[in-house]
C-alpha cells in the first residue's frame, strides 16, 4: 500500500481506533474477536510506523473496562 498518502493513513488509523473502542465497549457473541481481526487488518492496511496503534487502543479500552490489577495486565501485554 505504498500509494496511500499521509491524510488517508491518518483517517484510516482514526477509524480503526474508533472501531476498536466501540467493539470493546459493546456486547458481542462469544468466540467473536473483533480485536483480533482489527490487529490483522491494521497490520495489512497501515504503514509500519502505525503498528502500535491497535495495541494502544487495546490498552486504553482495558483501562476503561477492566478492574484488573496493573501487574496482571502487564503480564498479559508482555506475553
Amino acid at each position: 500500500m505504498k500509494l496511500m498518502n499521509k491524510k488517508y493513513t491518518i483517517i484510516l488509523a482514526l477509524v480503526f481506533v474508533v472501531i476498536t473502542i466501540i467493539m470493546r465497549l459493546i456486547d458481542h457473541p462469544w468466540n467473536f474477536s473483533p480485536m483480533g481481526a482489527l490487529f490483522l487488518f491494521s497490520g495489512f492496511a497501515l504503514p509500519r510506523k502505525w503498528m502500535l496503534l491497535p495495541l494502544v487502543a487495546l490498552a486504553f479500552t482495558d483501562a476503561i473496562i477492566g478492574t484488573y490489577q496493573w501487574q496482571v495486565m502487564m503480564t498479559v501485554y508482555g506475553t
